[in-house]
């Protein structure tokens, strides 16, 4: 995995396609999403208005949402906590900012490059530091999930096309080779590892194309099947503030290192087709 501009690199044990950087003309992504978590603000909803102003040029729109998670405590039992989430859209693309006492997150519905996405971050963290600083940090994770879909990769190519087309041996298998990858089997697998300064888990897998990301496949319904790989790169502990930029910068780069481990000639045949966005 290539060294960054952060720290001092650790050994790691991912055995990754070393590749140079690469934009392609089209992707295969259905969310990306960057969150940092610090130790809770209580000042979030009183100067919402000023964090609002430095972000609205590129999110424009707002609402609210309230939301509800469960926190186990030491002891085992379970506290609920309700907050209200602020939320800050773009104007013409599914992209919006979230913000509470003790996270801020943006979300993609639908990617368009590595440059926007760390240009946005810097936006937001600039915003957020300028506002509430000082901000104690507790978690950062950038999360890609890519869906990969056989049977619109063949029209596009205008030939038939195989899963051992489109991803690697390792990928394009089930895990030990227990079984054959055809069109009704699905699985998914799933793999944490210690990485530079962090961690990182890959769920890959074929799986009906009507599950949500977020969700297991267990007794999902018969849907055409995509292959997805779901990389969440993140770090977790304190560390300084003003690493959190070059931090993402370098967990987009190893997220890509493990989407290029897995890409097929014919997945890669794919994003170069069409026009740049």
């Amino acid at each position: 995995m290539a060294d960054h501009d952060y720290g001092r690199p650790t050994d790691v044990t991912w055995l990754l396609k070393k590749v140079p950087r690469q934009t392609f003309r089209q992707n295969s992504l259905a969310t990306v999403i960057m969150q940092l978590r610090f130790h809770p603000i209580l000042k979030v909803t009183e100067r919402i208005a000023d964090f609002q102003d430095r972000v609205r040029p590129r999110f424009p729109g707002f609402d609210t949402i309230e939301s509800q998670t469960i926190e186990i405590t030491s002891s085992g039992s379970g506290e609920l906590h309700t907050e209200t989430a602020y939320r800050f859209h773009a104007e013409s693309e599914p992209t919006k900012v979230s913000l509470h006492t003790s996270a801020v997150s943006i979300e993609y519905g639908a990617h368009q490059s590595r440059d926007v996405l760390l240009r946005d971050v810097e936006t937001v963290l600039s915003a957020l530091e300028a506002v509430y600083a000082p901000i104690v940090t507790k978690r950062l994770g950038i999360r890609y999930v890519n869906l990969i879909s056989r049977s619109r990769i063949t029209s596009a190519l205008g030939r038939s096309v195989s899963w051992r087309d489109l991803l690697t041996q390792n990928f394009a298998q089930v895990p030990g080779g227990v079984a054959e990858l055809d069109d009704v089997t699905t699985f998914l697998a799933e793999v944490t590892s210690p990485c530079d300064h962090g961690r990182m888990t890959l769920r890959y897998g074929i799986v009906p194309d009507a599950v949500p990301v977020a969700i297991s496949v267990a007794n999902a319904p018969s849907a055409d099947r995509k292959f997805r790989l779901d990389t969440d790169r993140y770090v977790e502990g304190s560390f300084k503030f003003d690493e959190v930029l070059a931090r993402a910068n370098g967990f987009v780069e190893d997220i890509f290192q493990v989407f290029m481990t897995a890409a097929g000639p014919a997945l890669v045949e794919w994003m170069n087709q069409g026009a740049l966005s």
